[in-house]
Order: structure tokens, then sequence, then C-alpha cells
């Protein structure tokens, strides 16, 4: 853990929150007792139910004898600012800004852009702050290239006529005031459903980010669409986007407005105690990032695969029931026979080794029953599983012998070290 100034703490899956209770241990991090209150009911009220009925939570809580209330880590990477300024960034066995983007870029329903170097090692850019970044940059090339406009009803009463008359309405309105006429006619405006989502979301972003340069381009940007009003119906003006060749290049602004605004992704929220939340599953992240690493070798090398898992690059689709179910089945080029890939996340830093093999091998039967519904049964079996430093030294590369010949191996996967870790166990692979 580092803490990065007064009320800035970068913190790891070793280290844990007390509720005003310092300790000798250099993983404690005592809280102000109304952060730690905040922090704790902001957890309560994102408690999520998976598909297989089990709870999940951004962090693990509990009470520790003579120590009270302890919150920590939990399989949750991204970054959480409490309403009184507190900004707690988590890295679940990482240890960067930049490998949690990376990850975020494999998805399809994240338009992530990685930013340059300089502003991922800025202190003040958490991964939130990043997210407003790239809406921000977003806005500012169609701000260049020039807003859209479009000819919109506009109803009005004016003194002369234009358009079509509404009748009804003008009677309403004129019937003591005959020299005026109510009327319907099109304008053409840059006051547009789209213009009018990313100036509110401008706004909304206005009043959360802590970074000085964003609130001013924020500010700019406002500014800029000072003839375009805020949404006042935020579901009405997204279904009323138009979708062509004309608009491409709103297509990743609008996204992020919708993100934010509509929150449509669960793991980006904000809250009555925290001023915003972006925390991601580290499972899903890993997942992810494999699946497209690993599509990107099987095509250079020419093999013949298929995506197992089809919401597997969509983070905000709900998440599958199977916590080992393979993601990626391939047929080996030499003889044919089916290489089974399953990318699974599960704490495997025990001291008995009763208990790591047992869940190994939970692993390997529950990866081969599903791979053996296929036609002919595979000639391996890999579950790729992330690898921490709180790992001991038994915890290993670890394979096995199915009753019917089939390969079944546990790879670890060092996330300190992606690309070389994924190159070890690919270059494994024969032709």
């Amino acid at each position: 853990m580092f803490r990065l100034n007064t009320n800035h703490y970068a913190v790891t899956e070793a280290n844990y929150f007390t509720r005003g209770v310092e300790l000798s241990d250099e993983n404690c991090i005592p809280l102000p007792e109304a952060t730690f209150d905040r922090l704790q009911q902001f957890i309560n009220e994102h408690i999520q139910t998976n598909a297989d009925g089990t709870s999940e939570t951004f962090m693990r809580m509990g009470d520790e004898p003579g120590i009270g209330s302890v919150i920590a880590p939990d399989r949750y990477s991204g970054t959480i600012t409490i309403c009184d300024g507190t900004q707690i960034e988590i890295f679940c066995g990482i240890r960067s800004r930049s490998a949690i983007m990376d990850m975020l870029d494999t998805f399809e329903d994240i338009p992530i852009k990685l930013l340059d170097h300089f502003e991922l090692k800025r202190n003040d850019m958490n991964v939130f702050e990043m997210f407003v970044r790239m809406f921000i940059n977003e806005v500012l090339m169609i701000l260049k290239k020039g807003l859209k406009s479009a000819y919109l009803p506009t109803q009005d009463n004016v003194t002369f006529l234009r358009g079509k008359t509404l009748h009804s309405e003008h009677v309403k309105h004129n019937f003591a005031h005959k020299e005026r006429f109510y009327v319907e006619y099109d304008e053409y405006s840059a006051n547009r459903s789209e213009n009018r989502l990313i100036k509110s979301t401008a706004k909304y972003l206005l009043k959360r980010t802590m970074n000085l340069q964003s609130k001013n381009l924020l500010t700019m940007i406002i500014e800029a669409l000072q003839n375009v009003e805020y949404s006042t119906n935020y579901k009405r003006d997204f279904k009323n986007i138009i979708s062509d060749r004309s608009m491409d290049f709103y297509n990743n602004a609008v996204e992020w407005c919708r993100i934010f605004l509509l929150q449509t992704s669960p793991f980006i929220s904000c809250g009555k105690t925290v001023t915003y939340s972006a925390m991601f599953p580290m499972q899903r992240l890993i997942a992810s990032y494999l699946a497209e690493k690993l599509e990107a070798h099987l095509k250079e090398q020419r093999c013949l695969y298929r995506i197992v898992n089809r919401y597997i690059h969509m983070l905000n689709r709900p998440p599958l029931g199977a916590k080992a179910r393979p993601s990626v089945i391939i047929k080996r080029p030499s003889d044919q026979k089916k290489i089974v890939f399953g990318f699974h996340y599960k704490d495997l830093n025990s001291t008995s080794d009763m208990i790591q093999s047992v869940m190994i091998e939970a692993d390997f039967l529950m990866a081969h029953r599903y791979a053996y519904s296929s036609s002919n049964a595979p000639a391996r079996i890999i579950v790729i599983c992330p690898k921490y430093d709180s790992f001991n030294d038994k915890v290993r590369d670890a394979s096995a012998v199915m009753s019917d010949g089939a390969l079944a191996e546990i790879k670890l996967f060092d996330l300190r070290e992606m690309r070389r870790g994924l190159w070890n166990i690919l270059r494994d692979i024969p032709e």
C-alpha cells in the first residue's frame, strides 16, 4: 500500500481498513470513523446477486476480535471516492492503472481509448477520472469537427404565419390576439438529442470530478453548447438518437453519456455517501483480456477455434453461472484434437496441499465435464488462474491425466507481467 496524499490511498489485496483503530501491521489502514461508516454503507447498498444465487460485494466486510469492523479488497479493482473527498484505489493482483485500462480495452461495450503515458502516471488520474477524460476527448473531437444540427419541430406563438397553423392551440391562446398565429415549423438547430445528452453529461461530471483540468474542460464544453438545452428526459432523448454514417463520430461520446447518465454499467455508480465508484470484477477482466490475446494468437497460427462464452467481451452483461465454464475451444492443427481453455479466478493461497489439490481437481472436473459434451473428448484442458503475491511457494502450475487420457492443467498467470505470462502459456501449445 502507498499513500499518495492525506486522503488518497492505493491498496492491494493484502491491505485492510479499520474503523479508526491503528495497528502495528503495515497492511492495516485506519480510516476516520465517519469515512469508514460511509464506505460500509455504500458497500451494503451495492450487494449484487449472481446467476447462481450467491451474493457478491465490491469489498469484504467482517469483524475481528480486538479490532472491530474491518473492510478489505475482494476480487475487485478500481476506485471509490467518498463524499468527504477520500479516494481509495484498489489493485487486486495488479499494480498499475495501465493494466486495468489494458483489460477494459478488450470489452466492446465500454468505449475505451487508452490515454498517454503521462496521464496514466498522474496521481489525480484514477480510473474514473480517466473515463471522464476519455469523454472529454471525444466531445472535444466533436466540437473540432463541428456540432451536428437537424431540422427540429418547433411550436411557437408568433406574429407572422410560418409553417402550419395549429388551430386548436391558436384558438386557445389567441382568442383575444388576432395579430398572432400559433404555428408549428421546422427549425435548423443544434438542440438535438445527442447534443442535449452531451451537455447534461458534462454538467453531471462537473459535479463529480476532482481533477482541476477536467473541471475547466467540462466548463468550456458547457459554454460551447450554450445554444443547446439540457436534457429533461434521458431515456426519451436516447430513444430519439439517429444512427447514420454522418453521426459516426458521435458514437463513443453518446456511449459514455449512456454509461454516466443511465448508469447502464453496474460497475460505475454513485450513491448517497460516495461521489462516484468505478469497481470492476477481476474475474471478468482477466477472462476478457486472455480471450482476446488468445484469439489473436490463434488467428496468427491459423487454428480453428470457437468462443463458447459469447458475452466474454461484454462487461455490462450478467455473468454466467458456471464459474469454470471454458471460454475457448480450439483444434490443434497437427492432429485436430481439441484443447479447451477456461479462465478462472480462485484463491489458491492455502498452505494445505490437500485443500489445494481439492480446489484444482474441482476445476478440472467442471471444465472437463463441459468439454466432454462435445462430439469428441479433448486432448488437453487448460484452466488459467491469476497469481498473487500472497500465494505461497507450494502453489504452482499443476497437471493431471484424466481417466480418458486427457491432460488437465492449471497454469498460473502473473498479472504484474501479463504479456510475458501469457506468452509462456501460449508457446506451450504445439502447432
